[in-house]
């Protein structure tokens, strides 16, 4: 398993995984991000969008490497952040990838100077699993949007 900063070229290979992450739509009819949106954030500054790939092997043989997750922080002032996504495919989630990502993404915003990083949960399971990572649940939100 390696965690590196994403790549432009990952653009493809991060618009499947992420289209196919059911928790990631923001709606029925929705995807994850435009791929306007996603090209933005590969690029962005101001953005640490990391990526995990594991080797892929077919029949014993290494073929090459595989994105299976991503984590999105965007830094939205001096002193704290955004966590956009972080979501890794469910083939490969209960081995401790989100978790290595978790750890990567907030000591590169510590080292930016944030020191508080906010999300928002679109189910209860993420929820529990941000409070391992020692995340509160803050006041109750409900997330609007409106298409321009």
């Amino acid at each position: 398993m390696r965690i590196r900063k994403a790549r432009l070229k990952d653009f493809e290979e991060l618009y499947k995984l992420g289209n196919s992450i059911q928790e990631l739509k923001t709606s029925d009819d929705k995807g994850f991000l435009e791929p306007e949106d996603l090209k933005y954030f590969l690029t962005d500054e101001k953005s640490s969008f990391l990526v995990t790939e594991i080797l892929f092997h077919t029949h014993s043989k290494i073929v090459g490497n595989k994105i299976v997750g991503f984590s999105l922080a965007v830094q939205e002032g001096p002193t704290y952040a955004s966590l956009v996504y972080s979501a890794v495919d469910p083939a490969y989630r209960r081995r401790g990838i989100h978790s290595a990502m978790l750890k990567e993404q907030e000591k590169i915003m510590r080292e930016r100077g944030v020191n508080s990083i906010y999300l928002l949960a679109t189910n209860q399971d993420f929820v529990n699993v941000m409070k391992r990572f020692g995340y509160t649940e803050g006041k109750r939100l409900t997330w609007m949007y409106k298409d321009l």
